[in-house]
């Protein structure tokens, strides 16, 4: 990868960055607790911060987080299709104008 592809991707990455206060995950951290329990507890966390933000899902690896219903899970192979997809939404949108 370039230095300015980089650059571009960071900077894309960080404006989308959400700093979360902690007493907005505390208030979903009981919920997360219950859901995250007979999964794995120490992931609460990231449950009680999509809670927190109200996120439709989260981006991970992790395949034990498709056990629980509460949010999306998307894998990287999710991501790119979603992506690839509306990239072709797009050119085709593009090449009809």
């Amino acid at each position: 990868m370039l230095e300015k592809e980089f650059d571009e991707l960071f900077q894309t990455i960080v404006l989308k960055v959400i700093i979360v206060k902690l007493e907005a995950i505390a208030e979903n951290l009981s919920e997360a607790e219950q859901i995250m329990r007979p999964i794995d507890i120490k992931d609460k966390w990231f449950v009680a911060v999509g809670l927190a933000l109200h996120l439709e899902g989260f981006w991970t690896e992790d395949k034990h987080f498709s056990r629980q219903s509460s949010l999306k899970v998307y894998s990287t192979k999710n991501l790119l299709d979603v992506t690839s997809r509306k990239e072709l939404e797009t050119e085709k949108k593009g090449s009809l104008e």
